[in-house]
């Protein structure tokens, strides 16, 4: 008698050198007893570029990231 639920969404755009990507995800699950629920969370968005158009030898296979992500427990 007791339930578990998840939703999740995921995104991914990229153009060129660029790419564009997040993520979120929501679950809840009723508890034994009079406890409630568990309700928990995350998310995350990134972004990335490809240096793949330098002309420099080895930079060209870098990719520099940056993320921003939190939790609700």
């Amino acid at each position: 008698d007791l339930w578990f639920t998840s939703f999740g969404m995921d995104a991914a755009y990229q153009l060129d050198e660029i790419e564009l990507r997040g993520e979120f995800l929501k679950t809840w699950r009723d508890m034994p007893e009079d406890l409630g629920t568990d309700r928990r969370e995350g998310w995350y968005v990134q972004a990335a570029y490809k240096l793949s158009r330098l002309p420099v030898r080895y930079l060209n296979r870098i990719e520099l990231i940056a993320r921003y992500a939190g939790v609700n427990q």
